[in-house]
This record gives C-alpha cells, sequence and structure tokens, in this order.
C-alpha cells in the first residue's frame, strides 16, 4: 500500500468529513482549552460575525477554499 500525504489524500472538508467520517460540531465545549474571559461583542458585531461564519461554511463545503 502505497502512502500519500494528507493533502493529497483530502482536498476538501466535504471529504474530510467522508474519509474521517468526522462533522462540524456547534457546541460550546468542544475545546474547553479556548475559554478564557473576553470583551462582550455588540448585536451588530454578533450578526457580523454570524454573517461571516455561514459565508466560511458554505465555501469550505463546497471545497472552494
Amino acid at each position: 500500500m502505497a502512502t500519500i500525504g494528507i493533502t493529497k489524500a483530502i482536498t476538501n472538508l466535504i471529504e474530510a468529513h467522508a474519509k474521517l467520517d468526522v462533522s462540524p460540531s456547534s457546541d460550546a465545549n468542544f475545546f474547553t482549552e479556548w475559554k478564557e474571559p473576553l470583551p462582550t461583542l455588540s448585536d451588530a458585531e454578533k450578526a457580523k460575525l454570524e454573517l461571516l461564519k455561514r459565508r466560511y461554511l458554505y465555501y469550505a463545503d463546497s471545497g472552494a477554499l
């Protein structure tokens, strides 16, 4: 069996989800080490971040990144 680099074996998130049997998680406790006190975001900042998240996930899942 030949060994190939991960960048040749998996080229986008759709392949990663299928080949590694993984999926995105919105669980707030997924990376507990990232929790630390941060400034509170305004509603406008939260809305902008949600828009960016949706756009990123759309392009990432389609393999456009």
